[in-house]
């Protein structure tokens, strides 16, 4: 059985905290590098876009081509929905996403700290 148990919502709070995260150094990375707040407001815009609405998160990612299903799960919001969809049904490549998804969270988390909270003036 499949269905909502503790240890399913408590992996998807899990996944969440960790595109959270990445987000939040995403974030910071991009102010740390652009300073200036409507430009940051602009890329953060076609950002987000870009990574979630062209990106297979609110629809299934069977509907790309086979060839693009691996490509497309190195997105960090494709792998997390990916993820979290593999805790209700089984799919083969959920290893991939998550090795991206913790790949992209310490890269992104490497830049934010070395670029933004660390760097001196």
């Amino acid at each position: 059985m499949r269905g909502l148990s503790l240890l399913r919502i408590a992996q998807i709070i899990l996944l969440l905290a960790f595109l959270w995260l990445w987000s939040v150094f995403v974030g910071l990375y991009i102010s740390v590098k652009l300073k200036e707040p409507i430009v940051i407001m602009r890329v953060s815009n076609i950002t987000l876009t870009a990574l979630t609405v062209f990106a297979p998160v609110y629809y299934p990612i069977e509907v790309l081509p086979n060839f693009a299903h691996k490509i497309i799960l190195f997105l960090p919001t494709t792998s997390c929905a990916y993820l979290i969809r593999s805790l209700y049904e089984p799919l083969s490549e959920w290893k991939i996403a998550l090795t991206s998804l913790t790949l992209w969270t310490l890269l992104f988390g490497v830049l934010a700290f070395r670029d933004g909270i660390f760097k001196e003036e």
